[in-house]
């Protein structure tokens, strides 16, 4: 029953990208090039971007059932899917209850090895969200702030991201939505390594050497917990990876999934 907002491009293999708490805008750059190799659906997940806002407080279990959804309702029977961040989160509950579904993962610095336990309860998700609603998302020095830290370099940031991701807050339901996300990336799941630990297709994981938003350090313990999986860990390279380092994460994907690298053109 939500109005959902999909980008779509290409044909062939169908490729689902799933963004993280930053939005839809994390693909910009490597949309296009992937949609010359694949059929490219990117969806902007509800309260995000120009998709209606969830009746409920969505956590990432609803959102992989969304995921779900979609895939029934866009035909796309066999997938390969990719999640950065807290969509990493969300794409790898959808593989665990879905695997027949999904023929190749790629986490790129995916949340949800953590469990925080001072982030469940009712007060927390009173207090917190509150906390994040007033004091950052209204304020354009800490969406910046923090904004900051997701790159290795500040000038790989797209113009004008900030004003972009302000203007979004403003809608109806975003913030919400923004401050449910939040909540639930730092809440973690307890049982997220044995989800890992099920997981049997094909796994790519995908991390920057200088990721200050997700530790480097968890890269390993996801390959170690996902049975054969592959660990690719990118120089120079903070925690938007699809931004800062669009050229690898293509040629990375391509040459995971059995197809021929090519180069991006020159931003």
């Amino acid at each position: 029953g939500l109005r959902t907002h999909v980008s779509e491009g290409g044909s062939g293999t169908p490729l689902l990208l799933v963004h993280g708490v930053g939005g839809p805008r994390v693909w910009q750059r490597v949309f296009e090039p992937l949609s010359n190799q694949f059929r490219v659906m990117a969806p902007d997940l509800p309260g995000f971007g120009e998709s209606d806002p969830p009746s409920g407080s969505y956590a990432s279990a609803e959102y992989a059932e969304f995921i779900f959804a979609l895939t029934e309702m866009l035909d796309a029977r066999r997938i390969v899917l990719c999640g950065t961040s807290w969509g990493g989160e969300v794409a790898v509950r959808f593989a665990d209850r879905h695997p027949d579904l999904v023929s190749h993962l790629i986490l790129i610095c995916s949340t949800g090895m953590h469990h925080r336990s001072y982030a469940e309860g009712p007060l927390a998700a009173k207090i917190l969200p509150a906390l994040l609603k007033w004091p950052l998302f209204r304020s354009r020095y800490m969406i910046d702030y923090f904004s900051r830290r997701s790159y290795y370099r500040i000038e790989n940031r797209p113009p004008g991201l900030c004003d972009q991701i302000i203007a979004g807050l403003r809608m109806p339901g975003r913030s919400a939505a923004l401050s449910n996300a939040l909540l639930n990336a730092l809440r973690g799941d307890r049982e997220f390594p044995g989800k890992l630990s099920r997981l049997r297709m094909p796994s790519l994981i995908i991390w920057g050497r200088n990721d200050a938003i997700v530790p480097v350090r968890d890269a390993p313990e996801f390959r170690r917990h996902i049975p054969g999986s592959t660990l690719e860990l990118l120089s120079q390279c903070g925690h938007s990876v699809p931004l800062e380092k669009p050229r690898e994460l293509v040629d990375a994907i391509l040459k995971f999934t059995g197809k021929e690298p090519q180069c991006l053109k020159q931003r």
